[in-house]
């Protein structure tokens, strides 16, 4: 198995989640062992910051990179691409940022598949790094947990819970995804980031959500009771499934070009994961690199 990159350089641009300013990104095809390399613009220059943990920076409602000594060089909401990348299996690429966060699209990984596809893929003359976990790892806050334990292929389940009647329904708040049998693109891809009405205020005042209004239709807007009339869920699951999403695009961030390992995530978000990941590469023996052929 060889790492792969993309043919031709493609872009899209659009505003972000969060801030709502308007955003551009260029992705452009990269040497093998260059890794998913973001580079922010600022001003007349470029600052590469690659997309591993040891570089994220805030992990509030999203996973935020950067420069740890410069708050100008950031990068917000990275996880749904990141997502997209693993997903796809591409390990090399050059991500150019204009603006403080990568465009919202369709607030889900869809739309990059899409535009990754478009741009099609190629396999470089090198072979692919796997991140095998070898021994469990376990971060807790709370009630709210996330474990790796060691797994032949790249198992994820999540568990939600929220006091809300639209997730009474267990099998609403569970979602599950086996790289080994299920594909990315068709279970995983479509679910959107979600949200609830009530908490819109809190986020606007907290600087988050800037880009989301009430008739916005790529964000799932929970009403205190249930979903407002016309919504379609892409499934019946989607919010579980979004977080397997996030859990997908946050666990990325190791590095390696695909993982060998199971995890579970009770109520869990991006610090947990962030700590997850970070716990995980510090502890040596928790994992090891497998080169393949």
């Amino acid at each position: 198995m060889y790492q792969r990159t993309i043919k031709s350089p493609v872009a899209v641009e659009g505003n972000g989640l969060h801030t709502g300013s308007h955003c551009k990104l260029d992705l452009v095809p990269a040497p093998p062992n260059t890794g998913i390399l973001f580079h922010k613009r600022v001003g007349r220059e470029s600052v590469a910051i690659p997309a591993l943990a040891e570089n994220v920076v805030n992990t509030k409602f999203a996973t935020t990179i950067g420069l740890h000594d410069n708050s100008e060089c950031s990068i917000m909401t990275i996880e749904h691409l990141m997502a997209a990348l693993l997903g796809l299996g591409i390990d090399n690429v050059h991500c150019y940022v204009d603006g403080p966060e990568i465009p919202m699209l369709d607030g889900c990984s869809h739309a990059y598949v899409e535009l990754l596809q478009g741009a099609q893929l190629q396999s470089l003359d090198q072979t692919k790094r796997v991140l095998r976990v070898v021994d469990s790892v376990c971060c807790a806050d709370g009630d709210a947990w996330a474990i790796l334990k060691p797994h032949c292929s790249f198992r994820l389940n999540v568990q939600i819970a929220y006091e809300h009647s639209s997730f009474n329904d267990p099998m609403v708040c569970h979602a599950s995804f086996d790289s080994a049998s299920q594909s990315f693109v068709e279970e995983l891809s479509h679910a959107r980031t979600y949200g609830f009405r009530f908490d819109h205020s809190y986020l606007k005042a907290e600087g988050r959500a800037q880009g989301i209004d009430e008739n916005t239709q790529e964000v799932l807007i929970f009403d205190r009771e249930t979903l407002p009339a016309g919504t379609k869920l892409r499934y019946p699951n989607e919010a579980a499934r979004h977080k397997i999403l996030d859990a997908y695009g946050d666990l990325a961030l190791t590095g390696f070009g695909e993982i060998l390992g199971s995890y579970t995530g009770y109520k869990a978000g991006h610090t947990l994961n962030y700590r997850l990941v970070k716990k995980l590469l510090a502890q040596q023996s928790s994992f090891e690199e497998v080169l393949t052929d």
